[in-house]
């Protein structure tokens, strides 16, 4: 069941956001997974864990709601975590998902080594620290349609068996302070369906290590999934 925020802008405006998981369905920066595409060649089971600072802490219901809420130019940041469930090592990627048609009033920060680069402005779009690298796709199509703007973090390390990513990566969502409320109408997940397809989704690609010789190489021919 999805968990709906609220987005304040300077005006007052209020908008809903929910962020979906990689495998089946993940409520708003909740920790609970469930894998899918396990025996898919090449892939690699894995959970995807997302918290609210280093502790491990998860979200609540209380940290965004109505009395509490999202406000507009103020970073809000998580902790992704990857954790390889199959019996392989991976390569191992997050791939954090924006609706095309709200891309350019939302923003993704990085921290660690990669805290000084954007990567919408970037050369080539893309972000080269010490343990991962990022890239933006600012048209990505789902059956022949620009539907996302994707965010790629791409791991430098091998993801062994059982093991888990760290230090994770730190990254921090904002609405731009030049939302407006046409925009922010744009966020509001679907009541009548009970989903939030116009979400931001958040997924951990794993591909077995065996057979290719770099994570480029063995994300170069990977289905995406959505």
């Amino acid at each position: 069941m999805y968990k709906k925020i609220r987005i304040a802008t300077a005006a007052g405006a209020l908008a809903v956001i929910c962020i979906a998981s990689s495998s089946g369905t993940l409520s708003y920066f909740t920790d609970t997974v469930e894998t899918s595409n396990s025996f898919a060649v090449g892939r690699v089971a894995s959970e995807l864990h997302i918290y609210k600072d280093t502790l491990g802490s998860t979200f609540m219901n209380s940290d965004y709601d109505e009395e509490h809420p999202i406000e507009a130019g103020k970073p809000i940041p998580y902790y992704l975590e990857a954790e390889n469930t199959g019996n392989i090592d991976a390569y191992q990627r997050f791939r954090i998902a924006v609706p095309i048609n709200v891309a350019s009033v939302i923003n993704l920060k990085f921290a660690g080594d990669l805290t000084d680069c954007d990567v919408k402005t970037a050369e080539d779009n893309t972000c080269d620290g010490e343990l991962y690298k990022v890239t933006y796709d600012d048209s990505v199509n789902v059956e022949d349609t620009p539907t996302y703007a994707e965010y790629y973090i791409e791991s430098k390390t091998i993801l062994a068996k059982d093991g888990k990513t760290e230090p994770w990566p730190t990254t921090a969502i904002v609405i731009e302070n030049g939302a407006t409320n046409e925009d922010l109408s744009k966020l509001t997940c679907g009541v009548a369906s009970n989903n939030c397809t116009l979400g931001i989704k958040v997924y951990s690609d794993t591909i077995q290590t065996y057979g290719f010789k770099n994570v480029g190489a063995a994300f170069a021919d990977f289905k995406e999934t959505y």
